[in-house]
This record gives C-alpha cells, structure tokens and sequence, in this order.
C-alpha cells in the first residue's frame, strides 16, 4: 500500500472513531478533522495526485465553504488543470474571507497565476500588497516579483526600486541581482552590472542569461579569456537557447 493511501486509511479510521479492538468510538473533534483532511489535501497536491486531493478539499469545503486555506488547494488544482475561470474564482473568494498569514500566501498564489496570464497591473497590485507584510516569509520573493510586472509594464524606476530592496531584505536571492545586472548594463553602467551579476553568480548556477550578460559584459572591458569561457559554457550547457543564437550572431557579425 503506498504511503499516502496508508496516511488516507489511517485519517479515516480516525475519523470515523473506529479502533482495532472493537471497543468504544471516540468522539472526533470536527475543528482538527478539517484540519487533517487539509493537511492531507496539501500532502496528495505536493504528490501529484489532484483527484485525492480535490476530494480532500471539497469535502473541507462541504463542512466550511469560507475555508481559505481548502480555496487555495482548490484554485491550485484548478489552475494545474488548465480551468483559469474556476481558478480565478476561487482564489478570490479565498482572499475574500482570509486572515494573515493565509491571506498573503493566497494574494501571492494569486499573483503569480495573473503573470502567467500576463496580466501584469493585475498582478503588481497583489504582490505589492503582500510586499507591505513585514512578517510574511516569501516578502522578498514578492518583492521580485513587483520588479519583474514593473519592468512588463515599462517602469523601470519602481522594477529598480522593487529589486533592490528584494536583496535588502535576502542578498542571497539571485534573481534580483540578475535584473539590476542587466538593467545596469542597458544604462551603459557596465561596472555596476559586473558587481551585480558577481553577486547573481555567487548564488546560483549559470543560466543562459547570466553567461550572455556576462559575455557582453566582458567584451566591454576587453577581457577576452573571460568572454571565451562563458562563451563555451554558453554553448555547452545551453547550446539551443536564444542566448546563443544571438552570441552566434554577434560573433558573425564581427
């Protein structure tokens, strides 16, 4: 029997009171079931299996139709299964009757299903909101997040301003200073698009925009070793994305 299907039958002989001795049911205290079933719900989802999970949800919902937390579930499988106008409204009504810190999770969730959507105002306003919390976990992620709907809708000042203070708040979140690289490099500001992009370095793995950045970048400073090193891992690791095709062309042209 696999794990969770093991964890399923254990809930419901909780549930149902029963005991292997045959003896007396005990009362279940209907608050920590929904709890379990929730519990259960997230265990199913992270697992991959959406119809347990959906039936754990559902019949939280059937005890308490406000629960935010079984309305997160339920949009997430929503949206994983492509029904964007169930999922939608579902995370609505989550948000509608949520508390922190279920709320923001709910309004970060949300967020990132309107960018998807490229439905980027939308989004920024969700983020943002969730970005005021000075308790929520995922503050600095949020805060990403801002730059990156900022620079989709072509405020580069607030996208600066977002990403910055994303790496104040963690500075070893790559992404941010992956972004500053680049916008540092498009304001010809070549040094501080080095140090940013040391920094996106020092953190995460290459990627086939921080190895193009960097070839660029080197090139301006003339260091040729360093520009024919990226160069290789460029086309190594990377070797049919859009980054290379444009450093392939680059190179032809010169």
């Amino acid at each position: 029997m696999c794990y969770f299907c093991a964890v399923f039958v254990l809930f419901l002989c909780v549930l149902v009171g029963c005991v292997s001795t045959g003896g007396p049911q005990k009362k279940v205290d209907p608050k920590k079931a929904l709890e379990t079933r929730l519990q259960l719900g997230l265990q199913y989802l992270e697992a991959g299996n959406r119809d347990q999970a959906l039936r754990q949800f559902l019949e939280v919902l059937e005890s308490d139709k406000k629960n935010p937390e079984a309305l997160k579930g339920l949009a997430l499988i929503h949206q994983m299964n492509g029904e964007m106008t169930e999922a939608e409204a579902a995370f609505k009504k989550g948000i509608r009757y949520a508390k922190d810190p279920v709320e923001s999770l709910l309004r970060y969730n949300y967020g990132l299903f309107l960018s998807r959507q490229q439905r980027y105002k939308e989004a920024k306003s969700q983020f943002e909101i969730v970005a005021k919390n000075l308790v929520f976990t995922q503050r600095a992620e949020a805060l990403y997040f801002v730059g990156r709907c900022a620079l989709e809708l072509d405020n580069k000042v607030r996208a600066k301003a977002a990403f910055k203070h994303a790496l104040n708040l963690r500075k070893n979140l790559a992404l941010p200073a992956l972004e500053l690289a680049d916008l540092a490099y498009q304001e010809l500001d070549y040094e501080t698009a080095k140090n940013y992009l040391r920094r996106f370095n020092q953190y995460s793995d290459p990627s086939a925009r921080s190895l193009w950045l960097g070839i660029r970048i080197d090139r301006t400073f003339g260091h040729k070793d360093k520009v024919a090193s990226q160069a290789l891992a460029l086309k190594n690791l990377f070797g049919y994305s859009n980054e290379y095709l444009q450093y392939k062309q680059l190179i032809e042209n010169n």
